[in-house]
């Protein structure tokens, strides 16, 4: 009877051991899910300020090319009304 409840005991360490051993690895997998999702944020972050940087660089270009012809326009236009107004005819 003695030897039955020792194994019997022995049987249920084991077991507590393995269960203990299943939950730890649980905790270990949901620590390292966390901080899967946290590098992929921070990845999409980088992502999303390079893209944000491009995207401010062509605004810029942008304004340039816009500053510019308005520049050019205004210089043509008041050259061609001071030609209109002191042209002979």
């Amino acid at each position: 009877m003695t030897l039955a409840l020792a194994i019997l005991s022995s049987v249920f360490l084991c077991l507590l051991f393995y269960f203990e051993l299943y939950v730890w690895a649980d905790v270990d997998l949901t620590v390292q899910l966390h901080r899967l999702i946290d590098l992929k944020q921070q990845q999409a972050s980088l992502a999303e300020a390079y893209y944000a940087r491009e995207s401010a660089k062509d605004t810029a270009s942008q304004g340039r090319t816009v500053l510019i012809f308005t520049v050019v326009t205004i210089i043509f236009c008041e050259t061609l009304v001071c030609s209109e107004n002191f042209s002979p005819c």
